[in-house]
Formats: C-alpha cells, structure tokens, sequence
C-alpha cells in the first residue's frame, strides 16, 4: 500500500579501553554509554540514512578506512543497524536492530572478506 515505509539507519564506533570513537565522522563528538530502561546506548554517534546496497558498502569502507590500524589488534569494532518498518494507513510500525561486535578475540569475519560477506547478506536480506 501507498503508507507502506521502512528506514534503515547505520552507526559505527570503536572501543579501545574506556574511549569510544566514531567510525562515520572526521570530528567525532564527544561519546558516552548510558544505562537506559531499555539497555545501555552510546550517545552522540552520528547515524547514517541507508536506501541501497552500495550506500551501506560505501559506509562500511569508510568506517575501516577512519580504524587506526596500530590500535586495531587491541580495538573491538560495532556495527548498529536499525531497521524501522511502517503503513500509515494500516497504523502499525516495527522496529529492529542488529548490532555486529569485531574484536580480536572474537575474529568472526576475517579482514579481507569481511566486506563481501556484509555486502552479501545485506543483499540478501534487505
């Protein structure tokens, strides 16, 4: 139907320590974790709007890209992805978010095809 929605939002950050960075930003704001009612948040992490495939690659390259590779073995790296659904006519709306965690201890997507298989699922699952 002509209500029908969705929006697909995309944050990246790393962890190194107590510091949080902003993968999607050259001037990352300051960040912070917050214990909410629904779960712990990092605050001030820019969010990105994703409508293709290609713009979520693109993203996703950036954010390796702005890694400092001398901290990587020691960083854990997060991919938020937030999926909201919605028919305005019908009145319903849903909501979900997957959240990816890399850390060297956990290497669940080896670096050189980590890009790819992201790609692929994204693909195949949008």
């Amino acid at each position: 139907s002509g209500g029908y929605s969705f929006y697909i939002k995309l944050q990246a950050f790393q962890i190194l320590g107590d510091r949080i960075e902003d993968l999607l930003t050259d001037q990352p704001e300051a960040t912070r974790l917050s214990d909410t009612p629904s779960g712990v948040v990092v605050e001030g992490l820019r969010s990105v709007s994703i409508s293709l495939a290609e713009e979520a690659v693109r993203t996703l390259e950036m954010a390796r890209r702005r890694q400092d590779p001398a901290q990587r073995a020691r960083a854990a790296t997060a991919i938020v992805v937030d999926v909201t659904q919605a028919d305005y006519f019908a009145g319903w709306g849903l909501f979900g978010r997957l959240t990816i965690i890399e850390t060297p201890a956990l290497d669940c997507l080896a670096e050189d095809r980590g890009l790819v298989q992201l790609r692929e699922g994204f693909d195949t699952f949008r």
